[in-house]
């Protein structure tokens, strides 16, 4: 379980959450996001059941951490909101294949 900040589990609970959607094409796992900002994180049953929980936990770290950069980014850095949904999308999705390939490396 860990605890993110209400904005970031708000996020997390929009259809359309890029952290979740690259996480969910390299790893199958469960999540119950509270308005509270606690998350409950449970990867597939196996033998690296432990290992994609905490990457699937430290990818929703990171996210919060890329939500906060990005929200406090002036507008006249990233011009409209497409714009910046597209830009934390591909860092997301970045982020999320670089965990996926160390943790690949670590089984």
């Amino acid at each position: 379980m860990i605890r993110l900040s209400a904005a970031c589990a708000r996020h997390l609970l929009t259809p359309d959450c890029p952290a979740l959607h690259a996480l969910g094409k390299h790893i199958s796992f469960e999540m119950v996001v509270g308005l509270n900002g606690l998350v409950w994180i449970r990867a597939q049953a196996g033998p690296a059941q432990v290992l994609h929980t905490l990457l699937v936990r430290n990818c929703i770290l990171n996210a919060e951490f890329l939500l906060l950069q990005y929200n406090t980014v002036g507008d006249a850095d990233i011009t409209s909101e497409a714009t910046k949904n597209a830009t934390l999308a591909a860092q997301m999705e970045a982020m999320v294949q670089r965990l996926v390939a160390n943790s690949k490396q670590l089984q």
